[in-house]
């Protein structure tokens, strides 16, 4: 399993999970936005 990280270690986390026949860059765009203010894996 592979896990991509954004976003400083100390925010608050956020889990985004993807569906079958998707990628974890699907969720690129919403994690720059939201790793301003939280850490996204």
């Amino acid at each position: 399993m592979k896990f991509h990280e954004f976003g400083d270690k100390n925010l608050p986390p956020i889990l985004l999970i993807h569906g079958g026949g998707s990628s974890w860059w699907n969720y690129l765009r919403q994690a720059r936005i939201l790793s301003e203010e939280y850490r996204i894996i």
